[in-house]
């Protein structure tokens, strides 16, 4: 099972997600962080991804990568949170093609103080 939940904090949107990232739902995923963009005029993500797991093949990679780049223009800072040692490579990839400042933490408190820096 995928979870997507959205809350409105002090000048970003968090984001959480949880569960099996497989291709189809973190493309709805991102169509949906792109909805709550444009509705909330947010230029901020903080995007929780402690409990996600990734299961996307690298052929698959590119359709998540296309999503991604559709609802990045709107943002100014994405900070992505990962557990330690991992690393979500194809968000900083769609956020420096775009031209989207983006930096991956593994604590949330560090991730906050970038994001509103």
């Amino acid at each position: 099972m995928f979870n997507v939940s959205v809350q409105e904090g002090s000048g970003y949107l968090l984001i959480v997600t949880s569960g099996a990232g497989t291709v189809a739902p973190l493309c709805a995923a991102n169509r949906f962080i792109e909805e709550m963009l444009q509705r909330t005029g947010a230029t901020r993500v903080l995007l929780d991804m402690m409990a996600l797991t990734l299961l996307v093949a690298d052929q698959e990679r590119r359709q998540v990568v296309t999503s991604l780049h559709e609802g990045m223009s709107k943002l100014e800072r994405l900070a992505v949170l990962v557990p330690h040692g991992s690393s979500l490579g194809m968000l900083l990839e769609a956020a420096r093609a775009t031209g989207v400042q983006a930096a991956e933490f593994d604590n949330v408190l560090d991730a906050e103080r970038w994001l509103v820096a």
